[in-house]
């Protein structure tokens, strides 16, 4: 290399940098103020710089953004045939065919042959800066006549000087004062100023701003490769070829467009064309749910041209306030219909990777319009159906006229075109609406709701929060009508006739994602539809028509094809349970779908056979469309390569900004509701004590913080020393087990020696004692299946009774119904066949559960008694109306709301405070019950774990559960009517599911998150202060509720020190202290 190559490298790797950092300080700057809007357009400026393939016509144009200034590739044959178009899949048999390699989203790096007319090409690029190379090697057979003719332009109208002379050429964009040189090496046969023609049968070498001969391209070249596909073999190992093939995908649809002035990535560089308004500047077609899925996928690398995608589409909203089915250039978009609304799920998912939320503020109220759309003109009997609405013509293109206001508009909204299920469906024409509840739009709505509800949680729109939750689980309750008891199906439903209609899809799979159906009903539905070889499994799946349908043998677009946005969404439903069998066997099946294509000629199918496995059998399934590389995506989610990226700053991040919002209201809450102005007046024979020292500290707090203590032993080891102590030194609070089966597993011998030692010891130690469950139909004792209906239910309120009575005097609090709401899931009859049966075909849910209430307050009249669920839905209040006395007065005295977060993560504090205000109603204390943050970011399916494979704590899942332990209590403490928090578990050792729940490691050390909250608890919420007595023998503080004791020393050196004890309360703030003679 010589020293003008390396000087003109080294250059270009300046201006590089200069551009990144320019960038990075950009962005930085952009937080200091900037609005969403104006920080999103300095984004796009960003992003529409430097060189890349960004023209949609060809991906042998290297464009400089945003210049306009390009290099058009250009080939001929010995015949004097010419082709200037080069995109990947082109069907035209005169097209060339091209074999997509890596292409880096910036440009940085692009790799890509092709053969036409016996001319075998490989085309490189690397780009730093300004500077530019691309290195042409012919391959193997090349046809040896061929000629590349180099046609340096100006793209879009931007103006742009070009010289051409010998084997240079000079870019020099108008108004600039520089340029840039360009030199030619190859075997070059003409010049001309319309270009330079070089043989293909020797290497050619395009350089831009650089000199460099042949071999010190190819080292470049090398370089540029290696920097970037090695790299992603190192992080993807196994998944590398999944990733390679979707990035690539991605890649090489991106494209800028000069109409919106943006980077975008459309489905496909072949549907731009097809559906442009003018070629020759090029065109776009972005479709709605094709768009966000990309923006998902953008985001495992890059964070720019996710959110680019995902704003964009959501920027194509229409008059009417809904995203449209499609959007192209010149206006062109579909007014009469919507597309599936995966808006706010894109969103949530990529909010939930790099946590920042001026995009969600940016985007907010158009996906809240888009959401109130759906209910507005789409519901009919609280569901929705597809529709499509007529608009007065705007372009008067074909797609505003065809489809318009019939049943295959409604189809075309859907999204799944042609398919089976619309077959022969009427049309509702003055509601616009097919005459069909469909499962799939009804769930996914649902699902739209709950994202969005928590996206506006997150931007303190606390009253959109509620509006949006009480939508959704008014919709959710509505699928339960479409639920086949006798199939476990969900199925759509005809509007005119009430009937079930039997075809289905993988879209009556939707409900998953609408956290409808149970556990239970949720294993039906995977055993007897989804891995049934009749329906939808096989070798290649999952088939979009099921294979005993006739329409599977159509084999026609959506009827019976594999679509990967099927596949996708399935999976995303399965993530809502424990299956983590059928989500691993999905994943794997998907990922050797998109394999098949991709190894073998790099291409990524817009759909696939299902039977074959081919994409390529058909015309109409595009060659490169990026949602097939959804199949591989799946097994990046499933592998856990799309996480938060940088949690530890990103919580961080967010509770610096928490503190100037949430944190301040919060405290002014605790201020107000958790603490009492008290006087405490001290006498002395009768007269006030002028001077008095008045030493005020807690002892107690009114509040209960607690955690269940489960594996609490006798065991005198350093390990369960450290257990006992650290859960001493915090808590006031502590769950007792008294699960049925293992307290009582031999008839009439309850195990009260153990649970006795348990409560004595929390006792002796301040701590006041639950026990936890009485009545809960899981872990049944093996005797009660020789039990009458009637022995069993006197068993059971008679255990109720006596452990309340025996342990009257160490125990105040019991959790009497646990998780009556579900009795009746399918599960439960496996795991408790006779209690379950009891309930359900016998005594009925509320009265049973009456029955244990009085059974309980029988045996501890005055004990608070709970009644406890995890699902705080509409049935939990119907459960909770239906529970009261002769007076209409609830038979219980606190409700108990578990929070297990295992899969969802910690709840932000608009979920929190709505499940506060929203079971307040009852005039009775909340306790949340079975609180659980993971100190662990990855995702697992946490109830497959088997002991001895407990998925171990981590450094920044440590850091996540302390920010947020921090969060969560200090929002539930603020709350009026709460008045407790169990944790569960105290320790990572024998916690539920084998999870890092623990405040506590497994080898008993404590956590980041039990520091916080010994801090919390114990100095920021308890109350330890000196003051003084004023004249009239009286001294005033502000203190937290709770237990007490006074000290009093009295003044002028006299050492007379006493000690009070009592309790500060609403009721109770002013106190005399006599300290006699």
């Amino acid at each position: 290399m010589t020293k003008t190559t390396m000087k003109n490298n080294l250059i270009g790797k300046c201006v590089w940098l200069s551009i990144g950092v320019s960038c990075l300080l950009s962005t930085n700057l952009l937080a200091q103020g900037q609005s969403p809007a104006k920080r999103y357009e300095q984004m796009q400026r960003g992003l529409s710089s430097g060189w890349n393939t960004w023209d949609t016509r060809s991906v042998l144009t290297h464009v400089l953004l945003p210049y306009g200034a390009a290099i058009d590739l250009n080939l001929t044959n010995a015949a004097g045939q010419r082709v200037n178009n080069f995109r990947i899949g082109d069907r035209n048999p005169e097209a060339p065919v091209m074999h997509p390699g890596p292409h880096t989203y910036d440009g940085f790096y692009t790799d890509i042959s092709l053969d036409w007319k016996g001319q075998k090409l490989r085309i490189q690029s690397a780009s730093e800066g300004w500077n530019n190379l691309i290195l042409i090697t012919p391959l193997a057979d090349n046809e040896a006549n061929g000629t590349i003719i180099i046609t340096p332009k100006a793209l879009w109208y931007r103006e742009n000087k070009i010289e051409i002379k010998d084997n240079t050429f000079t870019l020099k964009p108008f108004g600039e004062d520089w340029q840039i040189d360009a030199r030619v090496n190859g075997n070059i046969l003409e010049t001309n100023k319309q270009g330079i023609t070089v043989s293909t049968a020797q290497p050619i070498v395009i350089a831009c701003g650089m000199n460099v001969d042949l071999a010190a391209a190819q080292a470049f070249i090398q370089s540029h490769y290696d920097a970037f596909v090695k790299k992603n073999k190192e992080r993807f190992g196994k998944d590398y070829e999944v990733y390679n093939a979707m990035q690539n995908v991605l890649g090489w649809d991106n494209i800028y467009d000069p109409s919106l002035h943006k980077v975008i990535t459309p489905v496909s560089r072949i549907w731009n064309m097809n559906n442009s308004m003018n070629p020759s500047l090029g065109g776009y077609s972005m479709y709605c749910w094709d768009t966000y899925f990309a923006s998902m996928m953008l985001a495992t690398g890059n964070k720019e041209l996710a959110y680019a995608n995902a704003v964009e589409m959501t920027n194509s909203i229409t008059e009417k306030g809904f995203v449209p089915n499609f959007s192209s250039d010149n206006d062109y978009k579909s007014r009469d219909r919507s597309q599936p609304p995966v808006g706010s799920m894109a969103f949530w998912n990529i909010y939930q990777k790099y946590k920042e939320k001026w995009v969600l503020e940016y985007v907010y109220d158009k996906l809240l319009s888009w959401n109130r759309w759906w209910d507005k003109n789409r519901s009919v009997d609280g569901l929705l159906c597809w529709g499509s609405t007529p608009f007065d013509k705007v372009t008067y293109r074909y797609w505003e006229t065809e489809g318009v206001n019939d049943t295959f508009g409604g189809a075309l909204e859907s999204g799944l075109d042609n398919s089976h299920m619309y077959d022969d469906i009427l049309f509702d024409k003055e509601k616009h609406v097919q005459k069909l509840n469909d499962v799939g739009l009804s769930s996914l709505y649902v699902m739209d709701c709950d994202l969005l509800a928590k996206i506006a949680g997150e931007l303190g729109k606390s009253s959109d929060a509620k509006e949006l939750r009480e939508r959704g689980e008014s919709y959710r309750m509505n699928l339960n009508k479409l639920w086949d008891s006798k199939q476990g199906f969900y199925y759509n439903r005809h509007t005119d006739t009430g009937a079930l209609n039997p075809r289905i899809s993988p879209t009556n799979f939707y409900p998953l994602l609408a956290n409808a159906p149970t556990q239970a009903q949720a294993e039906r539905m995977i055993k007897e539809h989804l891995f049934n070889p009749n329906e939808f499994w096989g070798e290649w799946v999952i088939p979009s028509t099921p294979r005993n349908d006739p329409a599977f043998n159509d084999n026609n677009y959506w009827r019976g094809r594999i679509w990967a946005p099927l596949n996708f969404l399935v999976y995303m439903g399965l993530c809502n349970y424990d299956l983590p069998e059928a989500r691993k066997a999905l994943s794997e099946k998907s990922k050797n779908l998109l394999l098949k294509g991709w190894l073998s000629n790099g291409y990524v199918f817009e759909n696939y056979n299902s039977v074959t496995g081919d994409g390529d059998d058909v015309r109409n399934s595009d060659k490169f469309y990026h949602w097939g590389a959804l199949l591989g995506f799946i097994t990046l989610m499933e592998d856990g390569f799309f996480k938060e990226e940088n949690p530890a700053d990103n919580a961080a991040a967010n509770n610096a900004e928490q503190n100037e919002d949430w944190k301040i209201e919060a405290n002014a809450r605790i201020e107000k509701y958790r603490k009492e102005d008290i006087n405490i007046r001290v006498v002395q024979n009768g007269k006030p004590v002028k001077g008095a020292t008045v030493k005020v500290d807690m002892t107690d707090n009114e509040f209960r913080f607690g955690s269940n203590i489960f594996i609490w032993s006798e065991e005198d080891s350093p390990a369960m020393n450290a257990y006992k102590s650290q859960f001493a030194d915090v808590f006031n609070f502590a769950t007792l087990a008294f699960y049925w089966g293992g307290y009582e597993a031999e008839r009439g011998k309850p195990g009260y020696a153990h649970s006795k030692k348990v409560a004595d010891w929390c006792k002796a130690n301040g701590i006041h004692g639950k026990g936890h469950p009485l009545i809960w139909n899981t872990g049944e004792p093996k005797w009660v299946k020789n039990l009458s209906d009637e022995e069993l239910y006197e068993a059971q309120i008679g255990r109720v009774y006596d452990c309340a009575d025996y342990f009257k005097e160490t125990i105040d609090t019991w959790d009497v119904v646990n998780e009556m709401v579900g009795w009746d899931r399918e599960n439960y009859w496996t795991y408790a066949p006779r209690l379950t049966s009891l309930v359900v075909n016998n005594k009925g849910k509320v009265p049973f559960s009456k029955a244990g209430f009085e059974a309980a307050r029988k045996g501890n009249p005055n004990a608070t008694l709970l009644i406890n669920d995890w699902m705080v839905d509409d049935r939990y209040e119907n459960l909770l109306n239906n529970l009261t006395d002769e007076n209409g007065k609830p038979v219980f005295d606190a409700v108990g709301i578990q929070s297990h977060m295992h899969y969802s993560g910690a709840w932000n504090n608009d979920t929190i405070m709505y499940l506060c205000d929203k079971f307040a109603k009852y005039g009775k204390p909340i306790h949340f019950t079975e609180v659980t943050i993971l100190s662990s970011l990855e995702k697992r399916s946490w109830g497959s774990l088997k002991p001895g494979e407990a998925v171990p704590t981590d450094p920044e899942g440590e850091e996540y559960q302390r920010a947020n332990v921090e969060r969560f209590y200090t929002m539930i403490f603020s709350h009026p009517a709460t008045a407790a928090i169990t944790w569960w578990d105290f320790s990572d050792r024998g916690a539920w599911r084998y999870a890092p729940a623990g405040f506590l490691r497994s080898d008993m050390s404590p956590k980041p998150a039990y520091t916080a909250l010994k801090k919390l608890i114990k100095e920021d919420w308890a109350t330890h202060a000196t003051i003084k007595t004023n004249k009239s023998g009286v001294a005033k503080v502000r203190a937290f509720r709770g237990k007490y004791t006074f000290t009093v020393t009295l003044p002028n050196g006299k050492t007379v020190v006493k000690t009070f004890s009592d309790t500060i309360a609403k009721d109770k703030t002013t106190f005399e202290l006599n300290i006699g003679n």
